[in-house]
């Protein structure tokens, strides 16, 4: 009984603590705006978001170390461990070749001094990325052992950093990305010190090695996971980008608005199935314990989600109103809060697609995403043809619906196989 509370407050911990980052971006992106100016801010949260790109461009190694770290003795001496290593060798080279690509022929100059400005800003961004790639394996090591008091304290204290770096004013505007890679070079120490003095963890062999053999047997091991990820990245992101040919930017920038803000509720269901993830994992083979856990995943997400959407119900208007001030318009107004429904739908789905992943179930996962992506591709042109983009929230809310009903279905269906 102690174990299952102790889990269970290591998921309300990771959630609660991330409250602290979410205040800081509250108040900090107003400033951060008005110091960096638009231009600058726009690039400033593009070098952010490269920095996180690491985890879609390594094929889901992430979610596949969690599970095998968490079941497998020794597997860090195993040609897998090698494999992955070889592989974040690699993705991490030609990831930073193509953005060095990107950045440096493109004509993005415009809001920088000078182009020696503009060649470090990105330069440090990129760097950083780099030791985000190698962040993965570790973070993936210090989760399998359930360290999570650790992880969310760390992860909520860098996060908020990097909100708080542009409110600050430098003679030279590189200086911004030199901060965040400094901090991205802190937190990995930070994560090898971690591992050797509380884990016990010999850390001066974690990197080395390189096999192609062994990368090309992990990588049809862990396809299903990049699948997954890639196909979620499109669930998420794609509209965005296919929407700019149809619909007018202020709307547009109106509907990404409300997709960013509402999507912090990953922060929710992302922070408590990453907790149950590697022990589920570990525990795959007894049916009645990941079936208590299966449960508790969605007692703990249901009863934050529903007690958000209660609050929100009479508050959420007023607080976009305070917030985005003169940005705030009818459309926000008008279906702010079917955005809310459809988002927080699409984040409790997480429940059954961790579940069923750690149970060995991710190729039936992928396969089930692939379709749904393909329908929900063609509606998107669709829905922008007709320049309804509020038809997005229902279109989620529907194939929501799905994922989780035909999820949970398979779940059931596998544990009364067993059972039986």
């Amino acid at each position: 009984m102690f174990f299952k509370n102790k889990l269970s407050s290591k998921a309300v911990f990771n959630v609660c603590i991330q409250i602290i980052p979410i205040t800081v971006s509250l108040i900090s992106i107003p400033v951060a705006i008005d110091n960096l100016g638009k231009p600058l801010w726009y690039f400033f949260t593009l070098g952010l978001t490269v920095i996180l790109l690491p985890n879609y461009f390594t094929f889901g190694i992430g979610p596949y170390l969690i599970r095998d770290l968490s079941t497998k003795v020794n597997f860090m001496e195993s040609t897998s461990w090698t494999g992955s290593i070889s592989l974040i060798k690699i993705m991490g080279l030609c990831f930073f070749i193509l953005t060095n690509f990107y950045f440096y022929f493109s004509d993005i100059e415009k809001p920088f001094l000078h182009k020696i400005d503009q060649f470090l800003f990105f330069l440090f961004f990129l760097l950083s990325s780099l030791v985000y790639f190698f962040l993965i394996p570790l973070r993936s090591i210090i989760e399998s052992k359930q360290d999570f008091y650790f992880l969310g304290t760390l992860r909520s204290v860098f996060t908020s950093l990097l909100m708080l770096v542009p409110i600050f004013s430098y003679n030279s505007i590189w200086f911004f990305s030199f901060i965040i890679f400094i901090m991205s070079l802190f937190q990995l120490f930070i994560y090898l010190l971690r591992l050797k003095y509380k884990h016990s963890q010999q850390i001066k062999y974690l990197f080395t090695g390189f096999s192609i053999i062994d990368m090309k047997n992990t990588i049809l091991k862990i396809w299903p996971f990049g699948g997954y990820l890639i196909i979620w990245s499109i669930l998420l992101y794609s509209d965005r980008f296919i929407f700019k040919f149809f619909i007018n930017t202020e709307i547009l920038s109106d509907h990404v608005t409300m997709q960013d803000l509402f999507n912090r509720l990953a922060i929710i269901s992302g922070n408590v199935t990453a907790v149950f993830y590697p022990v589920i994992s570990k525990n795959k083979g007894n049916k009645l314990f990941v079936d208590n856990y299966y449960k508790k995943q969605i007692r703990l997400i249901s009863v934050s989600f529903i007690s958000l959407l209660l609050i929100l119900l009479f508050g959420l208007k007023p607080f976009l109103s305070f917030w985005l001030k003169n940005k705030y318009s009818f459309y926000i107004d008008d279906f702010s809060f079917l955005y809310l429904i459809g988002i927080m739908l699409f984040n409790f789905s997480i429940i059954q697609v961790r579940t069923l992943q750690a149970i060995g179930y991710e190729v039936y996962v992928l396969k089930i995403l692939i379709l749904i992506s393909i329908f929900y591709f063609i509606n998107v042109f669709i829905i922008g043809y007709y320049e309804k983009p509020y038809l997005l929230s229902i279109m989620l809310i529907i194939y929501s619906l799905i994922i989780i009903f035909k999820f949970h279905l398979k779940y059931v269906k596998q544990k009364t196989i067993h059972i039986i």
